[in-house]
């Protein structure tokens, strides 16, 4: 199916949307004092995620998780409808996803538990597959140089508040999946607990259709099942904290996780018996201290560990037999010390920040019974960043951050602005520069396949962005909306060149540039006490994505993975005892590589899920029907790795109060 989407056709849908809320917002004004003051009845409709993060910080979205998630999607499903985001999956459910922010590599987009970075040293890769959605409270995309050390940054929020009735969620579908888990907190007097735990497991058996490695010939088209794509996946998250005293705590995070599966192949290349285990195991240990001067300072520390076996008995994949084992050990620490600058003339504040992490890996080869010597790296970062406030609802943001690994230095500066225009309009800009460090795979090697090269640098670039934001609101309710247009400059990029018939090797070889433009529009309407709510959440992304270096073949082609132009519509009705929610994820064509070659391409896609859950006993018991790909179309993701087709799922939520 060739998808075409005029460039001005989602944003018109989009501001249509918002021409009717704000005919909406005008039919219910608010008067300034009401006419009985016996009985003060207070209808304020709810700001939305995106309101309560500092202007400043530049433009991120947040994506409710936790019992907000839909039923049988994981972080990359609900991240692919984030404003900038694209993902690029290797099939269905539990299958590796990794996440482009902007047109950046996977490799640039860091990705952190609340405040904990989570360590990709060993391949600079982070699998969204590996991160539940249930256990976390939200995520926060923050795009551009939000952190300064980064294109982007995926944050996974732990619930702020510990205290929580007992939720237990029991679910199961098409294809095998089951699913189970379970959150719950309380808190005695200064002590607070919080935990959640779950499995999720499938057999990952959907049919497909497999065009035989020939995508224009029919005659070989068969329709068969995906092989040796099962998993099991078990996670566990605990949260603790104690009060030492009014204004310093003492908090505990603490992450876990088991998953064991079957690597499939691609479309008409099927495995049977490549395999993966990987286990990780994270802790977290913070100190804060605060007052009411605006005073505030944080110690903490945490360690990670990863440990991954990867089998490939009858080498079915790669350059031939492998039984491979990797332990990936990462222990950090850091301090941030923020206070009030001490000149009455200047309203602001000052940030300084500093960290520590050491990471080691380690590899065994099992099948040839050769351990490979230990990998480590010490990184060093330092920053400070000032925030000013100046007058008319203005706010400037400048941060210089250093960094040191080994013989490797670097900076990160950024400097943001935000304004507000009064009635609801705000103004945003920022600038800033990123770089992402050299992996271990890349520096060192692996298993002979792979050769390191130890005089890399690291990627590095630069990512501007300028936008407008609106926020509207009336009685019964609510509009918020943005539109921004960014670019981003990569130079240095690291690229595995094949230099024999075996083996490739890593070179900083390219320059990317990419620009587009970013829409985002939430609009939520409560006609009545008695109707229901209705709540629009729709994003757009058109962007222009093309190699910039030096080589004459590839110059001026479109980067490989990334569509040109992206949109997600969700449409949620929520009443007293039911709720609907339909969306649809529109996606243009794409390459999967760099010459941009016909064969290579593949076409666009729309796909829709719909969800209905019917509420037993509202606050207890709950009952989720979930359909994905409601219209069961075939689809491919990166690389020819099918997706499922139409598939069901059933939940059932029981909270105890």
């Amino acid at each position: 199916m060739k998808l075409r989407l005029p460039w001005f056709g989602f944003p018109l849908a989009v501001g249509l949307s918002c021409v009717a809320a704000t005919a909406v917002f005008a039919a219910q004004a608010i008067p300034l004092w009401p006419a009985k003051i016996d009985t003060i009845r207070v209808r304020a409709s709810r700001p939305f995620p995106e309101e309560r993060v500092g202007a400043v910080r530049g433009f991120v979205q947040v994506v409710p998780l936790g019992a907000s998630a839909p039923a049988s999607a994981d972080l990359g499903d609900l991240l692919q409808r984030a404003a900038g985001v694209r993902i690029r999956r290797l099939g269905g459910l539990g299958a590796m996803s990794l996440a482009s922010v902007r047109g950046s590599s996977p490799s640039q987009v860091a990705v952190a538990i609340d405040d904990i970075p989570i360590s990709t040293a060993s391949d600079a890769l982070a699998n969204l597959s590996l991160l539940p959605v249930r256990l976390f409270d939200s995520v926060e995309i923050a795009r551009g140089p939000g952190d300064g050390d980064a294109a982007g940054t995926i944050r996974l929020k732990t619930p702020e508040r510990m205290e929580a009735p007992l939720r237990l969620r029991f679910g199961g579908g098409s294809f095998g999946t089951a699913s189970l888990s379970g959150t719950g907190g309380v808190r005695r007097g200064p002590v607070s607990l919080f935990a959640a735990g779950g499995r999720l497991s499938s057999r990952g058996d959907y049919p497909y259709l497999d065009r035989g490695g020939t995508p224009y010939a029919s005659r070989d088209d068969r329709i068969v099942r995906r092989r040796n794509n099962e998993f099991r996946q078990d996670d566990a998250l605990v949260r603790a904290g104690y009060a030492l005293a009014r204004n310093v705590k003492v908090d505990y995070t603490g992450h876990g996780l088991w998953k064991d599966g079957g690597i499939p192949g691609t479309e008409n290349l099927q495995t049977r018996r490549v395999h993966d285990r990987f286990v990780r195991v994270l802790h977290g240990l913070g100190i804060d201290a605060s007052d009411s001067d605006g005073r505030e300072a944080r110690v903490a520390a945490h360690v990670q560990q990863d440990r991954d076996r990867y089998r490939n008995p009858d080498g079915e994949v790669g350059l031939g037999r492998a039984d491979r084992r990797s332990t990936l050990t990462a222990r950090g620490a850091s301090a941030v010390l923020a206070a009030p600058i001490p000149f009455p003339w200047i309203r602001g504040s000052a940030r300084i920040t500093g960290s520590l992490q050491d990471e080691r890996w380690r590899t065994e080869d099992l099948l040839y019974g050769v351990r490979e010597p230990t990998r480590d790296r010490v990184t060093r970062a330092a920053g400070v960043e000032v925030l000013l406030k100046l007058g008319l609802h203005t706010e400037i943001s400048a941060k210089e951050r250093l960094l040191r690994a080994g013989r490797i230095e670097g900076s990160a500066p950024r400097i943001g602005a935000s304004c507000d225009l009064g009635h609801g309009l705000g103004a945003r800009a920022s600038w800033g520069r990123f770089q992402r460090l050299p992996s271990f795979q890349e520096m060192y090697g692996q298993g002979g396949i792979q050769e390191g090269n130890g005089t890399l640098v690291p990627e590095h670039g630069d990512t501007w962005d300028a936008g407008a934001t609106i926020v509207r609101e009336g009685a019964r309710a609510r509009l918020y909306a943005e539109l921004v247009h960014f670019e981003t400059r990569t130079r240095d990029a690291i690229v595995w060149i094949q230099n024999s018939q075996w083996t490739s090797r890593p070179e900083n070889l390219e320059r990317t540039g990419v620009r587009g433009i970013e829409a985002l529009a939430r609009a939520a309407v409560r006609p009545s006490d008695r109707l229901p709510a209705f709540e629009w959440n729709a994003t757009t992304t058109i962007q222009d994505a093309r190699d910039d270096g030096p080589s004459a073949i590839y110059h001026g082609k479109r980067l490989p993975y990334l569509s040109a132009r992206q949109a997600s519509l969700e449409t949620r009705v929520d009443g007293r005892r039911f709720a609907l929610v339909h969306s649809i994820d529109l996606e243009s064509s794409l390459y999967r590589d760099r010459y941009n070659s016909l064969e290579k391409r593949r076409a666009g896609r729309a796909l829709q899920d719909l969800e209905t859950t019917w509420r037993a006993s509202p606050g207890r018991l709950d009952a989720t029907l979930a359909i994905r790909n409601l219209t069961n179309g075939r689809a491919q993701d990166v690389d020819g790795f099918p997706l499922p087709g139409r598939s069901v799922f059933v939940q059932l939520t029981w909270t105890i109060r």
